[in-house]
């Protein structure tokens, strides 16, 4: 990890008004951006694009789920999410730079994790963000290493 690297917290925003509906699907909409970064019309307007596509290839299946447009720099990162099987989350995912939004290579709409599987992945998210606001030193590392959950899951 770079020595010189500071996180940054950024923002979910729920956008209804941007759901995706298809017949058989519907797609929840979010965008995650810094505070100080805008997502326009026209980049959400081609990831809408990207995903009606994908839907109308079959690339991605009508099914429930969600969609989340992420800004990150100069490129904006499109993940699509469909619940699948009852209890599991499966995505695919796109990139954009300057041009239009491609599928990252090798990739399909493939099975990410269950919702068991998510209870760690929410605690480890939240884990690793406090340690990424640490020092990040030994010490820091101990410190991650040991914060762990155990519980239920679902």
């Amino acid at each position: 990890m770079a020595p010189d690297y500071r996180h940054t917290s950024k923002t979910a925003h729920a956008l209804p008004a941007h759901d995706v509906v298809v017949p058989g699907g519907r797609f929840k909409w979010y965008d995650v951006v810094r505070d100080d970064e805008v997502i326009t019309d026209e980049d959400r307007a081609a990831a809408r694009r990207t995903v009606l596509d994908a839907l109308a290839s079959g690339a991605v299946p009508a099914a429930l789920g969600f969609a989340v447009l992420h800004l990150s720099g100069d490129h904006h990162f499109l993940a699509v999410w469909t619940w699948r099987n009852e209890n599991e989350l499966w995505q695919t995912l796109f990139v954009r730079g300057r041009g239009d939004f491609r599928a990252v290579a090798g990739r399909g709409h493939k099975p990410v994790m269950c919702v068991w599987e998510m209870g760690p992945v929410v605690h480890e998210q939240q884990a690793w963000v406090r340690f990424l606001r640490t020092s990040r030193d030994a010490a820091a590392v101990e410190a991650y290493l040991a914060d762990r959950a155990s519980g239920p899951v679902g």
